[in-house]
């Protein structure tokens, strides 16, 4: 199933012609990954925007990020079924809106992937890169969302003990 993704262009109308306010809504672009190395959008679990106003999206049908310019050209694209660095094994969220690193909840591979604002491989961060046992309250697996804050405080959202988990 092909999934679009449809950004729209908020435009306000004249206010003097109407005692309440109401949108309306016009498509400005449609993106469906048809210009993209790997093709057509599968499965898209997330988007998030930068400051910069890049457009991030994850494709987990096809264990991939891509990243589009603020004038809808694609700039980038990382990705792949697997376990190493730029690889995923079923990805479920991402974080880019602080613009320096962006953040990938990996949910297979058990593992945070971060990556800079060009998705270049930075770090991850898993319970045995942190050597965290089961018992250890910061154990993590599963994890089905991700978060920073501007304090860069790490939020968790794990699906095995259902619950969130914050790293400072």
């Amino acid at each position: 199933m092909t999934v679009l993704l449809v950004c729209l262009l908020l435009v306000f109308p004249n206010l003097a012609d109407s005692q309440s306010a109401q949108e309306n809504w016009v498509v400005s672009f449609i993106l469906d990954g048809t210009e993209t190395p790997t093709g057509k959008f599968v499965n898209i679990t997330a988007i998030d925007l930068d400051s910069e106003g890049n457009l991030f999206i994850l494709d987990s049908g096809r264990n991939r990020i891509l990243k589009y310019s603020n004038q809808n050209l694609l700039l980038r694209e990382i990705g792949g079924f697997g376990n190493s660095q730029d690889r995923f094994n079923d990805p479920r969220d991402l974080d880019a809106h602080l613009t320096l690193n962006v953040f990938v909840s990996d949910y297979n591979n058990n593992r945070i992937v971060r990556f800079d604002s060009h998705l270049n491989y930075l770090s991850d961060f898993s319970i045995e890169n942190l050597n965290i046992s089961y018992d250890d309250p910061f154990y993590f697996e599963m994890p089905l969302s991700v978060a920073v804050n501007n304090q860069y405080d790490l939020f968790v959202l794990e699906d095995l003990n259902k619950r969130i988990v914050k790293f400072d």
